[in-house]
């Protein structure tokens, strides 16, 4: 998502300069940074400042606020008096399974700061909701959603559950229906994004290969040894059928998971291949390409897939799940770890796959063509242009 977003804002606006805000990427080695060609910055979200800044914003609202970005975060404040755009990617975190702390932050630290140096503000397709914050602090979150959500120049809701939700509760007109930004996009162009461009690895031989990506959220929200004993039973079915079961990860958090399922049941089998190397968005791609089809639980694990006409069959834990792979006409593949899993049911759907993964991957290219007309930064292009004008 980041890359597409600097990609796409580098293509439409040559003389500006990318900056991507994230604390913990800012922290990475300099040699890492250095490959780069937008800035990282770690922004106002490092806990002393967050703590300052709320603080700031208690004695006198946005006024206060920017006088304290300028006084405590003057790297930022710099950004922001030349910013032109303010892009939210978050992808999932404004909603009362995250707790209303998260919701509060993003409207203070983000939108009200964006609104304090008078900067557009944008949220990118991504997920909202449940919107039932309770307590003294949700009533907090919901005081400043009100609040502030109307300041967005546009907000993109991936799912229609989300969009309606925010529409119903808030009363908004800025909410746009929009798919997912990464399925949106068809192409990346790497000059925009490294200084000398590399070729994605190449780690999985074409052929046989189904990839195992699962997500430690599925452990928390549904029963962990349950779940485990599925995977050993979904892996066992794949090589039952002469198919190689790549253990992947998506996000450093489900390497654990991999290696468990390596040690637990399949540690002296050829046929089970262990990647711990961390790849890339675009090392990722490529091997995800190599894919028959994958058994997947992230949701832009599935993304990538699907972006590649891979099928899915997926174990996931939120809405979100459950309307991407409608949009595919995929719903037969999907399964909530939320509820109790059928292990029969789960294993029937992924023998349907086994025989059938041509044609669901015949029909996910077709609805992706439809996707892909649609790009959300032609329509912040056309905004951003006739507001200068």
């Amino acid at each position: 998502m980041t890359f597409i977003t600097v990609d796409e804002i580098t293509r439409r606006f040559p003389e500006s300069t990318a900056v991507v805000i994230s604390a913990g990427d800012a922290k990475r080695p300099q040699e890492e940074r250095d490959q780069y060609k937008f800035s990282l910055s770690s922004g106002i979200e490092e806990e002393q400042k967050i703590k300052r800044l709320v603080s700031c914003y208690a004695l006198g609202g946005e006024r206060m606020l920017r006088k304290g970005i300028e006084r405590f975060a003057p790297d930022f404040a710099t950004y922001l008096r030349d910013a032109a755009l303010w892009l939210d990617i978050s992808g999932y975190a404004i909603g009362s399974n995250w707790g209303p702390k998260k919701a509060i932050s993003i409207m203070l630290l983000r939108v009200a700061a964006a609104k304090s140096f008078e900067v557009p503000f944008y949220f990118l397709p991504q997920s909202f909701g449940p919107l039932d914050f309770r307590g003294w602090k949700g009533a907090l979150a919901q005081h400043y959603l009100k609040k502030y959500l109307p300041y967005a120049s546009a907000i993109f809701a991936r799912e229609q559950e989300g969009f309606e939700q925010l529409v119903k509760r808030y009363g908004l007109c800025n909410v746009i229906r929009s798919n997912d930004l990464v399925l949106q996009n068809s192409f990346v162009d790497l000059r925009n994004i490294f200084i000398e461009p590399k070729a994605p690895v190449q780690i999985v031989p074409q052929g046989n290969n189904v990839a195992i990506i699962p997500n430690q959220k599925n452990m928390k929200y549904g029963q962990k040894e349950d779940i485990y004993k599925l995977y050993e039973e979904m892996i066992r079915l794949l090589l039952e059928n002469g198919k190689n079961a790549y253990l992947i990860y998506h996000s450093t958090e489900d390497l654990s998971i991999c290696i468990e399922l390596k040690r637990r049941y399949f540690e002296e089998d050829e046929r089970v291949i262990l990647i711990e190397q961390e790849l890339n968005c675009f090392d990722f791609d490529k091997v995800v390409a190599q894919m028959d089809f994958v058994i997947a639980s992230r949701f832009h694990a599935i993304v990538h897939a699907y972006r590649r006409s891979v099928p899915s069959v997926t174990l996931g834990w939120a809405t979100k799940y459950r309307e991407l792979l409608a949009l595919f006409g995929q719903e037969r593949f999907q399964f909530d770890v939320r509820e109790q899993l059928d292990h029969k049911i789960v294993l029937a759907a992924e023998r349907e796959m086994l025989e059938h993964y041509h044609e669901e991957a015949a029909k996910i290219a077709s609805i992706l063509a439809q996707v892909q007309r649609e790009n959300v930064f032609d329509a912040i292009f056309e905004k951003e242009t006739s507001r200068c004008q």
